[in-house]
């Protein structure tokens, strides 16, 4: 196997959809309902070492989510980062 090579979350995430029936709009649809848990509580301002949806500027896109313990890159933190245990 070749190791140099990256694969992408995009590529990984369309091959698992595609190849092994993951379904994708599934997934989407519960994320969603946790977003919206999240900002339904949401008081503007995140609690560090906590799970934040990482949202656009314009509030349109979830940009990537940051697991419990870790911290947004330095480019995420100047997003609107949005925390809620996620249990």
């Amino acid at each position: 196997m070749n190791s140099e090579i990256h694969i992408t979350d995009h590529a990984l995430l369309i091959w698992m959809q595609e190849v092994h029936g993951i379904d994708v709009e599934g997934w989407r649809d519960l994320m969603l309902v946790d977003l919206q848990a999240a900002l339904d509580v949401f008081d503007g301002d995140r609690t560090p070492g906590q799970p934040a949806f990482i949202v656009s500027q314009t509030g349109e896109s979830v940009i990537t989510f940051v697991a419990a313990g870790q911290e947004p890159s330095r480019v995420h933190r100047r997003t609107i980062a949005i925390a809620r245990a996620v249990a």
